[in-house]
């Protein structure tokens, strides 16, 4: 028998009649390992194709049109915990019973994550930044500065720093302000906030 696992319905590599020892402790491997594979007429062994095992809820990231058989998009809308009765006790908080994720209405139904056009972050906190909390979302996809988000900076009118150094009257009898202003600048149109990304599907085991 080969060391390596084949194809699907392809006989593994070296393939012959394998002794009753070695045929039950492979059985056994089988069990714990979840691998697929079957035996011929003359007991040899046929085939060999490792399950990834997946704990029901947890994310896989896909980059092809559709889910595999298996997996559920995760898109945020609530599911029924009779039908994903894995999923909800997975997304369901042990300590408190409540649902981790929004979305549920708390008897029935329960929130899935909702990663559509949004980055993942992991929860927690490291040293110098701020606390992430498990089953909440933050950012926006673009933001307008704030006039105290802008930096320090000045306005020059005519040579003169606004608000030094102008007299009260100006041509024809006309007061100047003494703090006289530059006028409006800027649209306060927002601005992308997104890096660079690849678009993938995201699903939940089910």
């Amino acid at each position: 028998m080969g060391s390596s696992f084949g194809d699907v319905n392809q006989p593994a590599s070296g393939a012959g009649p394998v002794s009753s020892v070695v045929r039950n402790k492979l059985n056994h491997l089988k069990e714990l390992m979840q691998v697929l594979f079957t035996w011929n007429a003359d007991s040899s062994l046929c085939v060999v194709s490792p399950v990834i095992l997946r704990n029901p809820g947890e994310l896989i990231i896909w980059p092809g049109k559709y889910l595999p058989t298996g997996y559920s998009l995760a898109d945020g809308i609530p599911r029924l915990r009779s039908a994903f009765p894995a999923v909800y006790l997975a997304y369901r908080d042990p300590d408190t019973g409540l649902d981790i994720w929004p979305g549920g209405n708390g008897t029935t139904t329960f929130g899935v994550p909702n990663v559509m056009s949004t980055l993942m972050m992991g929860a927690g906190q490291r040293a110098g930044f701020t606390n992430r909390v498990l089953g909440t979302y933050v950012g926006e996809e673009a933001h307008a500065n704030t006039g105290p988000e802008n930096g320090p900076h000045d306005h020059f009118i005519g040579g003169f720093t606004a608000g030094v150094g102008f007299s009260s009257v100006g041509t024809g009898g006309q007061p100047i302000s003494s703090n006289p202003t530059s006028g409006v600048s800027g649209a306060g149109i927002p601005h992308n906030t997104i890096p660079p990304c690849a678009i993938f599907l995201v699903g939940f085991k089910t």
